[in-house]
């Protein structure tokens, strides 16, 4: 089983992100999330939270103590999705 994490943005286009998780876990992998503070508005106002229900840990977006905080921390992929272009500049 691989360990994917998944990062969910403010953009618009939220059901793409749980459309994956869904996927990866229909695939029996393991799945984390970590959301930023107005993604989840957007997962809520595109009526598109039942991803976070499937994941197997969220993260809180300010939890500065979280593994995923640590460059320690091992996966086999990460994905930021919604990702608008403003984000994948700064990333």
């Amino acid at each position: 089983m691989a360990k994917f994490l998944i990062g969910i943005t403010g953009a618009s286009g939220s059901i793409y992100a749980h459309r994956l998780i869904k996927h990866l876990k229909e695939l029996h992998q393991e799945v984390a999330v970590v959301c930023t503070e107005t993604g989840r508005k957007v997962c809520a106002y595109e009526k598109a939270e039942f991803g976070f229900a499937l994941a197997d840990t969220i993260y809180a977006n300010h939890d500065l103590f979280a593994p995923i905080s640590s460059g320690s921390y091992r996966f086999d992929g990460m994905v930021v999705i919604p990702c608008s272009m403003g984000s994948l500049a700064k990333i």
